[in-house]
């Protein structure tokens, strides 16, 4: 009997795997389009191996944490009545701040001090601390405002709390890395930090409101957008509730690159697009001609340094109009075009008319224009991706390098697609290799030898200089 039933676990555990995996592709079919771009590029055989192994490492279990659910944050009600905010009086402070936040939103609220008298409705309520109340509303947020250095007090029964909240706001990262390790899923976990400081506090609960569909992306730029500041013209794009991975990137910068946190949504795709439509709208803001996005899965090669010295220097030559430089082409089109080849120092340039990864661009204030249009109401996740939208717009001017600046963090996991970065290893490689192909194909044609020439730039205007003709190949 012990053998039969064994095999019967085993087939019904099988089962329900695949179900639940085939209930998420079905809600989330940008996790799918990852697996058919892989097959279309590298052989359908492939791709199932990658997914039979993922699947069998656990990787398809993780992609099935639950999101946060835009349904159960009825932050505006329908009958008009305020959010409400439970609170002990110890953390009134807290209260208010959430409260004001509320209201520049448009978003009425009421604070209750301690346990309410009244019967909790179907609104959603924000709760902080919730294990400080006997009766928890329905549907709750959690402002999680303990230390986890006090572990004796995250008990079973606290842990449970902030499992059933639609989701939890906490003003550590000490504590998510802690509510992470213990099994939480940080996607339904919001970084916000409680100093009382409301420029330091709105960006970051305004981020929540939009990851959450409260507020549109219109609201949140005209809430957030006149006070903030990039830090510099140099931006590691990095999701503070993902701390290993912010952590991770701040040990290799050696660089002086900025960490800026990036913007969120129930569809991580979205997220992702909005960060940059809302970094680009800052870099046109202040006046900046150029700015370089990198992700925090980048890496850094040992000659990094010199090379983007050098990058740079040819990148600000004010007689080049480029639209953007990519560090990595992660998947570079077979019907993209090279439309020249330019030589500085030891770099080999190389402009092309599509750009298909985001993990170290440049862009140009040319460029700003076109990626602040993209359209945010526009779900459709085969066209709207930030890179497929930029994808299409073939007259831009792309440049790159051979070889590629940077590489991909195989030992991370994407934030976006729920797959390892080992899966983006092959396309990369294939996108080197087409790209080297393209560069022959492209010599031949044109007869550019394997020297410098003295051939005009595609990319250099009517009045490019003698010296920087010189520097073409």
């Amino acid at each position: 009997m012990g053998a039969p039933s064994t095999k019967i676990r085993k087939l019904a555990d099988s089962y329900a795997r695949i179900t639940a995996v085939a209930g998420y592709f079905w809600q989330h079919p940008e996790v799918l389009k990852g697996y058919f771009l892989f097959a279309r590029k590298l052989g359908l055989l492939n791709a199932l191996s990658r997914f039979s192994k993922s699947f069998r490492q656990g990787g398809a279990r993780r992609i099935l944490a639950p999101q946060v659910g835009t349904t159960q944050l009825r932050l505006r009600p329908s009958s008009g009545d305020p959010v409400i905010i439970l609170a002990m009086p110890c953390q009134l402070s807290a209260a208010n701040l959430i409260a004001n936040a509320l209201s520049r939103a448009g978003i009425a609220s009421r604070i209750i001090q301690g346990p309410s008298l009244e019967r909790y409705d179907e609104r959603t309520h924000f709760v902080i601390n919730p294990p400080a109340f006997v009766h928890l509303p329905a549907f709750y947020i959690a402002v999680q405002v303990e230390d986890s250095s006090k572990a004796d007090l995250f008990t079973e029964a606290y842990l449970q709390i902030l499992e059933n909240a639609s989701a939890i706001l906490d003003y550590s990262t000490a504590n998510i890395a802690f509510l992470s390790r213990k099994g939480l899923d940080p996607r339904r976990i919001f970084y916000l930090p409680l100093d009382g400081c409301p420029d330091n506090a709105d960006y970051f609960f305004y981020r929540f409101l939009l990851a959450t569909d409260s507020i549109s992306f219109g609201e949140f730029w005209h809430l957030t957008g006149h006070k903030t500041e990039l830090p510099s013209d140099t931006i590691c794009l990095s999701l503070p509730e993902y701390v290993e991975r912010t952590e991770g990137f701040a040990r290799d910068n050696r660089f002086g690159f900025s960490a800026f946190p990036g913007l969120r949504h129930t569809q991580s795709w979205i997220g992702c697009a909005m960060s940059y439509k809302y970094l680009i709208m800052l870099a046109r803001q202040q006046g900046l001609r150029q700015i370089m996005i990198c992700e925090d899965d980048v890496e850094f090669s040992p000659d990094f340094e010199m090379r983007w010295r050098d990058i740079r220097e040819y990148l600000n030559d004010s007689d080049i109009n480029w639209h953007i430089f990519s560090g990595l082409i992660a998947d570079l089109d077979k019907e993209a075009d090279v439309r020249g080849l330019y030589q500085f120092r030891d770099e080999q340039f190389v402009a092309v008319n599509k750009v298909m990864s985001m993990v170290f661009n440049v862009y140009s204030e040319r460029v700003y224009d076109t990626i602040a249009r993209w359209d945010e109401n526009n779900h459709d996740v085969t066209t709207n991706t930030i890179d497929r939208y930029l994808e299409r717009h073939d007259s831009l001017s792309i440049l790159t390098v051979n070889p590629f600046l940077v590489g991909h963090k195989e030992s991370h996991q994407s934030t976006i697609w729920g797959v390892e970065n080992t899966h983006y290893t092959p396309l990369i490689k294939a996108s080197n290799q087409l790209l080297k192909e393209k560069i022959l194909t492209y010599k031949k044609i044109t007869g550019v030898p394997n020297s410098r020439t003295n051939v005009r730039a595609s990319l250099c205007d009517a009045n490019t200089t003698p010296q920087h003709r010189d520097q073409e190949l």
